[in-house]
């Protein structure tokens, strides 16, 4: 299997995360068991990233999410969070190093979660490689950059340098491989770490403060 063939298949499994997050309205990511993100985050709810700053509960939640899921156990776990918000996990079909699971909702209706989880079963259960000699993956992972004083993960400043170059949503979507939702997702998330409201005061600050080095990289 090549690198390119693995990257792809990546890039296809994301647009049909996104696809399906933005059909059904909830949130979606693909984990391994270590909690490691082999897709980005699709509709990541902002309120949840909001309470993340200062609540443990919420910056470990997919951690915890996933600790409630009982190995072995194929059926998907309907959870509820302690701000109560539901959400369900269960394994995916995905041969990988590790085992991968989907992490799927962060809503107040338990009835929607569990109406679209047998669905969300039913096609990531469909029979996906990535095998054990995948070693690189075809996204940066999400976590801050060690001299980045903003606290935006790597995907956010990615979308921040075009944003600030001026490139549309629509445009950044194309050349990230993720969804235009995704995209206004991220973007939002980006304005509430800058303390900004648009797109003019986010490339005014980019100048002000000397960051366009750090956007190139």
């Amino acid at each position: 299997m090549t690198d390119t063939y693995r990257s792809e298949t990546l890039s296809n499994i994301q647009l049909l995360q996104d696809m399906l997050s933005e059909h059904f309205n909830i949130f979606l990511v693909l984990v391994d068991q270590n909690v490691q993100e082999l897709t980005l985050p699709s509709q990541f709810p902002l309120s949840c990233y909001e309470n993340a700053l200062t609540d443990t509960h919420c910056k470990n939640c997919l951690s915890i999410c996933l600790s409630k899921h009982q190995d072995g156990e194929d059926e998907p776990f309907l959870g509820r969070c302690h701000r109560g918000l539901f959400y369900t996990v269960f394994p995916a079909n995905i041969r990988y190093l590790i085992p991968v699971y989907l992490i799927a909702g962060f809503s107040v209706e338990a009835e929607c979660i569990a109406k679209t989880a047998p669905l969300l079963q039913a096609i990531f259960n469909l029979p996906i490689v990535l095998d054990s000699s995948f070693q690189q993956r075809p996204y940066k992972k999400t976590t801050s950059c060690p001299d980045n004083t903003l606290g935006l993960t790597q995907q956010e400043l990615n979308i921040l340098h075009y944003v600030v170059n001026g490139l549309p949503n629509q445009d950044i979507a194309t050349k990230l491989y993720i969804s235009l939702n995704t995209v206004k997702t991220h973007i939002a998330h980006i304005f509430s770490k800058l303390k900004v409201s648009n797109r003019t005061e986010a490339s005014l600050f980019v100048h002000k403060n000397g960051l366009i080095e750090m956007l190139k990289r």
